[in-house]
């Protein structure tokens, strides 16, 4: 039986409540074991949760609509703790909020649709260039680990709605390092950072052009063979004219 609106609206508002009392006691415990009374009585859960207060470390948040984006604001502010939207749909929406809050967005799946019949065809497109407009610091991403292959072509296809090629190239390295606290090491090319990067015969956001020569991790190379490498070279010889 479907539940009534009512219904929904309870079991929502008891959930919030528990998301705030299980951060609330993790507060409390980080609090209690940097004073060293937690001694003998760790809680595995609740010790993995100590670097979000001690060491600044970011909580991604999954919001999507309007009022879950202002509500993930919320939270953090009431938290005092550091936080990134993931997806991050209607952010457009509250790039005021985000700005002041200082909380950046994880956008997912350029190369998507809208996901309400009220939406323009471009939203998903143009998000990007809306977020770059507003001094919002945001990254590209995309749903599992299969289609990171496509994300350079997703930037690109942000770059063709209004997105500078630079915000692009940025938000596929710099913003993502800082983001997550890394970029004293990697997303840019300087000295003394990891020389992790690769080189391209093109353009590494147009899917035509972009063919990647050399990739290095930490400065060593990486290989570029692969499974679809290999077929391609075993079909292709195999089809030769002899």
């Amino acid at each position: 039986m479907r539940k009534s609106a009512e219904e929904q609206r309870r079991e929502n508002e008891k959930s919030l409540r528990e998301f705030y009392d299980y951060f609330q006691t993790a507060k409390m415990y980080s609090d209690a074991a940097k004073n060293g009374i937690t001694e003998g009585i760790k809680d595995i859960r609740l010790e993995a949760m100590r670097a979000i207060f001690e060491e600044n470390l970011p909580v991604l948040i999954e919001a999507g609509e309007e009022k879950q984006i202002r509500a993930a604001i919320t939270f953090l502010q009431k938290m005092n703790i550091r936080g990134v939207i993931v997806g991050g749909n209607d952010a457009w929406k509250c790039t005021d909020e985000l700005r002041e809050a200082n909380v950046p967005v994880i956008i997912q799946r350029v190369h998507s649709v809208p996901w309400r019949d009220e939406q323009g065809y471009d939203d998903c497109y143009t998000l990007a260039a809306k977020l770059a407009a507003a001094k919002i610091k945001f990254a590209f991403s995309d749903a599992g680990s299969w289609q990171q292959r496509n994300l350079p072509f997703e930037a690109g296809t942000a770059i063709a709605f209004g997105l500078t090629e630079n915000d692009a190239l940025r938000a596929l390295t710099l913003s993502p390092a800082e983001i997550f606290g890394v970029a004293d090491r990697i997303g840019s090319i300087e000295v003394g950072k990891d020389a992790t990067l690769f080189v391209s015969k093109g353009n590494a956001l147009d899917g035509l052009t972009n063919v990647v020569e050399y990739a290095f991790i930490q400065g060593r190379t990486v290989s570029l063979s692969n499974k679809q490498t290999k077929l391609a070279k075993k079909y292709r010889t195999r089809y030769e004219q002899k």
